[in-house]
């Protein structure tokens, strides 16, 4: 949610982002501390997705977690009871149950690494998206600085009137950092 006060903007932190740093937050600064995650701030930055990066590893912290407990309760239900398509649906597995768990604990460790990736991959990905439509835009971008460049406006003129304007929405962000530098 974002409210516009008057040129400043203030974000509020949404609910999973201040659960996570409240349990993780102390283990993601000590993760980052040690040099765990230089390419996920870096394309956090670079992706415009507006969170720190300790507060992404508290939210990579507590999902794997939240997964790990789920595919726990999802090993025990299925090591316990037997799915079927006709009647009667569940029923209680027969057999040794240990033997169940054991053939099912793989999902133990699938399912937080599947999240962990997941997590890893997302800010590299909106960085590329986003060089894409910064891409798309460019040209337009160009030709109207360009025709305003003619008319005698100084450059860093130019860039606040891009940076301000609502045409050029995914350039418009990279004229405010070139602006605010």
């Amino acid at each position: 949610i974002q409210k516009k006060i008057d040129s400043l903007q203030i974000k509020k932190i949404n609910f999973y982002s201040s659960i996570s740093n409240r349990f993780f937050l102390r283990k993601a600064e000590r993760m980052i501390s040690k040099g765990y995650f230089r390419g996920v701030s870096s394309n956090l930055k670079k992706s415009n997705l507006n969170i720190l990066t300790t507060t992404y590893v508290s939210m990579i912290l507590f999902s794997i977690t939240i997964s790990l407990i789920f595919s726990a309760f999802i090993v025990s239900l299925l090591g316990v009871l037997n799915f079927n398509l006709g009647a009667p649906f569940v029923e209680i597995r027969e057999g040794n149950y240990i033997l169940n768990f054991i053939k099912l604990s793989w999902l133990l460790a699938v399912v937080p690494f599947f999240v962990w990736g997941m997590f890893m991959i997302y800010p590299g990905s909106e960085k590329s998206s986003l060089a894409k439509r910064i891409e798309q835009e460019l040209p337009f971008v160009v030709i109207r600085m360009a025709s305003v460049s003619g008319s005698g406006i100084e450059p860093m003129q130019i860039f606040k009137i891009i940076a301000t304007g609502k045409e050029y929405k995914y350039s418009q962000q990279e004229f405010r950092k070139i602006i605010n530098q």
